[in-house]
């Protein structure tokens, strides 16, 4: 309670040493990981306002060696948080090892952990804020590089944000004149986010796109079947029967398949 009275005031200072206290006398306590979590965090904020006093006064080398420390033992403490998954700490400190790492000027090495987050997963507020840290760390260090791939990535984060416009601008760097299939996955979301705004007619559009462009892709049979709903929902739902029905004919085996059915007889029995 003490430890975390001093991290509620903003003395990081405090809030470590007791955190430490708690963590030398309790080793076997069921909040050791939060405590540990805790005095991470308590180094890298201190380190990062000692920084930041550093630039305003020019304060002497030992700061910096100082705040080097700090970043240096809170890695130490995120990697071993971030490794156990079994912790309920093992994300945020995943995340926060991009955060020590620029603290510790290695610019590339947190850029990979930022990228390491959002590739577990991209649902959640951690790789938001991951993302946001990547694209401060582009703004700062433009020779980052990112692969298209990682790009993809970025724009599932923002798709599953609900940030529509802004995953296009990621998926469409995606795309390339190479017909493969991350082309054709960036594509089909592109109408994917088209769909999810009720944008009918623009994601018949992108969903053609992966038709036409790239047949025999597993996405075709995706693209087929979100065609018929678009235009369903765009008012023209005899059309979007029909090619419902085609659906069903040409891909049987789909998993798709039954859905298709089942949305058919669904509108049907609604007449």
């Amino acid at each position: 309670n003490i430890a975390e009275s001093f991290r509620e005031l903003g003395d990081f200072e405090n809030a470590a040493l007791w955190y430490k206290k708690f963590l030398d006398a309790h080793p076997n306590h069921f909040k050791v990981s939060e405590a540990q979590f805790q005095l991470a965090q308590c180094y890298i904020s201190s380190s990062f306002a000692l920084d930041s006093e550093m630039q305003n006064t020019n304060t002497a080398l030992t700061s910096t060696t100082q705040t080097t420390n700090k970043y240096k033992e809170a890695l130490e403490i995120l990697l071993a948080l971030a490794g156990n998954k079994n912790s309920d700490y093992s994300r945020e400190a995943a995340y926060y090892i991009g955060k020590a790492y620029e603290g510790l000027s290695l610019l590339p090495d947190a850029y990979l952990a930022y990228v390491k987050v959002i590739l577990e997963k991209t649902s959640d507020s951690t790789a938001q804020k991951a993302l946001e840290s990547i694209n401060a760390l582009i703004a700062k260090e433009p020779t980052l590089k990112v692969t298209r791939e990682q790009r993809f990535n970025f724009g599932m984060v923002c798709f599953d944000a609900g940030k529509y416009q802004k995953s296009r601008e990621e998926f469409g760097k995606v795309v390339t004149k190479e017909k493969d299939v991350l082309s054709a996955r960036a594509t089909y979301m592109i109408g994917q986010s088209y769909y999810q705004q009720k944008k009918y007619s623009l994601a018949i559009a992108e969903y053609q796109k992966v038709v036409n462009l790239y047949p025999g892709n597993d996405f075709v049979i995706s693209a087929l079947y979100k065609t018929a709903h678009s235009w369903r929902r765009n008012s023209e739902v005899d059309k979007g029967n029909k090619l419902l029905e085609d659906f069903v004919s040409k891909y049987p085996q789909s998993e798709l398949a039954d859905n298709a059915l089942y949305d058919i007889a669904l509108e049907q029995k609604g007449r």
